[in-house]
């Protein structure tokens, strides 16, 4: 919570005279964890929120969620890493694939999962879906390029579920929407791969924005096109809820992805429990909700953590 290292953490505990192991057992139990008895371990955890959520009523309704992948640059190459465009000076990366509720009022990340293999991406996207499926109805699905693909495509709507993501412009695509404005038909069928295995058939519609012209493959029809983008522009409060997360992440330079995905999956349940804080009109900051968490772990705060930010800050 402090976006300290674990020896550093257990050093300052340990100077409080608490009794704490030594920071080689603390990562020597994570690294004996894999990955996926970590997401079992930590689902618990987050299914209390949702459970609080659910009675607050928050999850009512038909929900906007979006799949996505964040990507931790790494410098050097380790197992559980995964390749991707340069940034930041190098193409290898820690990666997680989540899915969040992208509703004002109610932000929760319901889930995340390690993502080694990009391959296996849409495993991924069915797991979560899934998943997101026992505590919300989801109204539509919104993705990123990443996710246009015909496998993925075919999942979401073997689901029963609409969905929307951005559109990989190729020349035929461009030649396709370029006859349809001619037209006057904004909207229009695209045939993905014709005549193979990983055909998929699905609508395509443009929106003219500032910067250009935007592509947006959709299982819906894009009547109302102007609507359509301002729903996809919503999942861009992913990006806010990152930060959220890289605030409640401790740092770290080992080379194990369980680590890792510990902390990464710490970072997403302190997420949560913060947005549910938030919402139950406390309103209260996330760096009031770490130094108050921070100052309760370390004993200077004698109450409940429901009762932690009813006092006046100070």
């Amino acid at each position: 919570m402090t976006q300290r290292t674990i020896e550093s953490a257990v050093a300052v505990l340990k100077d409080r005279g608490r009794d704490v192991p030594s920071p080689d057992v603390v990562l020597n139990r994570i690294r004996e964890t894999r990955a996926a008895d970590l997401v079992r371990l930590f689902t618990p955890c987050l299914e209390t929120v949702f459970r609080e959520a659910k009675k607050r009523r928050l999850l009512r309704g038909p929900k906007r969620v979006a799949v996505d992948i964040h990507e931790k640059p790494f410098y050097g190459e380790a197992p559980g890493t995964v390749r991707g465009q340069a940034r930041q000076g190098t193409t290898w990366f820690w990666a997680y694939m989540s899915l969040d509720i992208v509703q004002d009022g109610c932000r929760y990340t319901l889930a995340a999962l390690p993502l080694t293999d990009k391959r296996k991406a849409a495993e991924l996207v069915e797991a979560l879906l899934r998943y997101a499926a026992r505590w919300v109805r989801v109204g539509v699905v919104l993705l990123d390029r990443f996710f246009y693909r015909s496998d993925i495509m075919r999942i979401i709507e073997g689901l029963g579920l609409d969905w929307v993501m951005a559109a990989r412009a190729s020349g035929r695509l461009r030649r396709q929407a370029g006859q349809a404005g001619k037209e006057g038909r904004p909207c229009f069928r695209y045939t993905m791969n014709p005549e193979k295995e990983s055909q998929a058939s699905f609508h395509v519609f443009t929106v003219l924005a500032k910067d250009g012209l935007h592509f947006f493959a959709s299982s819906r029809e894009g009547r109302r096109l102007r609507y359509w983008a301002d729903v996809y522009r919503g999942r861009w409060g992913i990006d806010a809820g990152y930060r959220v997360k890289r605030g409640f992440r401790a740092r770290t330079a080992v080379r194990c992805m369980y680590v890792r995905l510990f902390l990464f999956l710490l970072s997403v349940l302190l997420q949560d429990v913060w947005e549910l804080m938030g919402r139950g009109g406390v309103g209260v900051s996330a760096d009031l909700f770490r130094d108050r968490l921070v100052r309760l772990v370390l004993g200077e705060l004698q109450m409940g953590v429901h009762s932690l930010f009813l006092e006046a800050p100070g």
